[in-house]
Parts: structure tokens; C-alpha cells; sequence
């Protein structure tokens, strides 16, 4: 079997080093893992995806609607990535609005938020939602924002085992920011219960 999880969110929120993380991890948790290069527009401000799939997985990429878990890093990008999303799919969604160019020059409007996840449950299994950047905060920095939502993706799903992604957070970072990062990995983790 093979676990299919779909990242989505903006340049500089940290997609890309999540996913790393957490398919490193589960190599250290001593199971199959591929995790996509999908690169595009990924600069500050840009759209960001990544997949990762664990088991056995025979390509990096998911299918439309494939997706076991979802994480939306940014509402509206969540919104855009819905094709990945079905009535299988559980639904991580950071409530942090991170404001397109589009819509700062007043050419769109962003969506309420409420329509946002109200969509999302329409086409989901269920949906979590959390304003990670705050608890990111909480943990010591507003960049571990990411970290806070592998934290509420382990809380759900023991595929990768929390010491596992533990130990990969100790190797990527210094004393002080492994620290920071294990709290805001802890913070996801009750952000769900």
C-alpha cells in the first residue's frame, strides 16, 4: 500500500523542505519513499507543490484525487490544488492568508475563508484547520510554521513515526533551532486533538 500525501502553499512557507523532511524520515523509518520535483514559479510569493509518497510507490507523482492527505500551507492555494483533493483525502489547512499580487493590486478579491474550508469539506473525508503561523510563533519562530503542520500530519497518521521525523528535524538544524522546531512540531500535533 502506498500513502500518497500532497503539499501545496507559496514560496517561502517551507513546502519544499517539508516534504523533504518528512520522505527522509520515512527512509530512516526504513520504508520506501518518493517525494516529487515538481519545480515552477516556487519563489517568495510563488506557488509551491510538492508530493510525497510512501510504501511503494512506483512514480513521485499522485493522480487527480489520489491523495490520502492534503496539506494546504496557504487557504486559497489549498483552493487551487483541489483536483488532488476526494472523499478519501484528509485535509491540513494552515488558515494564514498570504495575499497574491493579483489581489493586492485590486484586480481579485481573495475568498472568505469560511467559503474556503466550507468548499474543501465538500470534496474531502474531513478538514483540519489551524492558523500554524501563530502557534510557529508560539514555538519561538513564525519560519517553523511548516514544522507545525507535519506536527498535525503526525497526529493523524503514524506512517512515519514522530521519532523518526524527530530525528531528521535534529540533523537539518542547530541545538537552538531544533528546539524550536521540535515545540512547533509538538504544537501541530495538539493543534489537532
Amino acid at each position: 500500500m502506498t500513502m500518497n500525501m500532497y503539499f501545496a502553499g507559496v514560496g517561502g512557507q517551507g513546502v519544499l523542505l517539508a516534504a523533504n523532511v518528512l520522505g527522509k524520515a520515512a527512509v530512516k523509518a526504513g520504508l520506501d519513499s518518493t517525494v516529487s520535483e515538481i519545480h515552477g514559479m516556487a519563489q517568495r510569493g510563488g506557488v509551491a507543490t510538492r508530493t510525497v509518497r510512501i510504501g511503494s510507490p512506483v512514480s513521485p507523482l499522485i493522480v487527480k484525487g489520489g491523495s490520502d492527505f492534503f496539506l494546504g500551507f496557504e487557504p486559497l492555494e489549498a483552493l487551487r490544488a483541489l483536483d488532488f483533493i476526494s472523499k478519501k483525502t484528509t485535509v491540513l489547512v494552515n488558515t494564514q492568508k498570504i495575499v497574491p499580487f493579483t489581489v493586492a493590486l485590486g484586480q481579485y478579491s481573495y475568498p472568505d475563508l469560511e467559503d474556503i474550508l466550507e468548499r474543501l469539506s465538500r470534496y474531502a473525508a474531513r478538514v483540519y484547520s489551524f492558523n500554524a503561523l501563530e502557534l510557529a510563533q508560539k514555538a519561538g519562530s513564525p519560519r517553523a510554521a511548516n514544522v507545525v503542520m507535519l506536527g498535525a500530519l503526525s497526529a493523524l497518521d503514524s506512517t512515519v513515526p514522530e521519532k523518526y521525523i524527530l530525528a531528521e528535524l535534529r540533523e537539518r538544524f542547530s541545538k537552538r533551532l531544533y528546539d524550536i522546531n521540535r515545540k512547533a512540531f509538538q504544537l501541530g500535533r495538539k493543534a489537532i486533538r
